[in-house]
């Protein structure tokens, strides 16, 4: 009898950019990524997404 393993999946990708997530938002931006509004967390972070169709790489500031 063997056991079925789900394939892993890539949900999202986290880019960290510590406090500077002014600078890095603009370059992306300035790169063609279309940026969300930026989001806060209840920890203190912060974020803006990228969405891809179901891809969702994101800035992060800590």
């Amino acid at each position: 009898m063997s056991v079925q393993v789900p394939q892993p999946i890539l949900d999202h990708a986290v880019i960290n950019v510590a406090d500077q997530l002014d600078s890095a938002s603009a370059r992306f931006r300035r790169l063609g990524f279309q940026l969300t509004e930026r989001g806060h967390h209840s920890l203190g972070s912060s974020n803006h997404l990228a969405i891809f169709g179901e891809n969702l790489p994101g800035t992060a500031g800590l």
